[in-house]
C-alpha cells in the first residue's frame, strides 16, 4: 500500500497548483489525496467482499423470489442482501480495522496522523516512550471497540440461524 500511496500522491500533484488550504491547522492539500488513496484501495476490497457475499447466497433463493412474483430489485433488497450480510460482515469488519491501521501509512506523504503526531511529541519533549505508548493504546482502544461492536452485531444478525 505504501507504493500505491507514493505513486497516487505523485500523480495527483503533477502540474497541480499548490494551494495551502487548512482548517484548524490541518493541511487539506495532503489530507484529501490521502483519504482518496485509502478509499480507492479499500473500495476494491470491499466491492469484492460484497460480490462474494452475494454470490454465496444459493441461487435457489433468487429463483424462489422470482417465482413469488418479486421484482429483481426487491428480490435483491429483501431476499438476497439480508442473507448476504451474514457472509459479508466479518470481512467488512476486518477491512474497517485495516483502514484504521493503514491511516498511519499516510505519514509518508506528510499527513499528520496519530502515530506521526506521537513521534513529533516524543522528539520535542524528549520523552520517547510515553507519547508512543499513548498512540499504541489509542489504536488498541479504537480497534477493540470496533471489534466488540462488530461481534455484537454479528451475534444479533445470526440469532435466527439454526445451530
Amino acid at each position: 500500500m505504501m507504493v500505491q500511496i507514493m505513486i497516487a500522491f505523485a500523480l495527483m500533484h503533477i502540474n497541480a497548483p499548490t494551494i495551502q488550504v487548512g482548517i484548524l491547522g490541518v493541511d487539506l492539500s495532503r489530507l484529501i489525496p490521502g483519504i482518496l488513496i485509502i478509499s480507492m484501495n479499500s473500495g476494491a476490497y470491499v466491492s469484492e467482499t460484497v460480490r462474494a457475499g452475494i454470490n454465496a447466497v444459493p441461487k435457489g433463493q433468487l429463483e424462489a423470489a422470482y417465482s413469488l412474483g418479486i421484482r429483481p430489485k426487491n428480490a435483491m433488497r429483501y431476499v438476497i442482501l439480508p442473507q448476504a450480510i451474514k457472509n459479508i460482515l466479518p470481512a467488512l469488519g476486518n477491512e474497517f480495522i485495516t483502514i484504521i491501521k493503514d491511516s498511519s501509512l499516510l505519514s509518508a506523504i506528510g499527513v499528520m496522523e496519530l502515530w506521526n503526531g506521537a513521534t513529533t511529541v516524543a522528539t520535542t519533549t524528549y520523552l520517547p516512550l510515553t507519547p508512543l505508548l499513548f498512540a499504541a493504546f489509542y489504536y488498541l482502544i479504537m480497534t477493540s471497540v470496533l471489534t466488540v461492536a462488530l461481534k455484537a452485531f454479528e451475534k444479533h444478525i445470526g440469532q435466527g440461524d439454526k445451530k
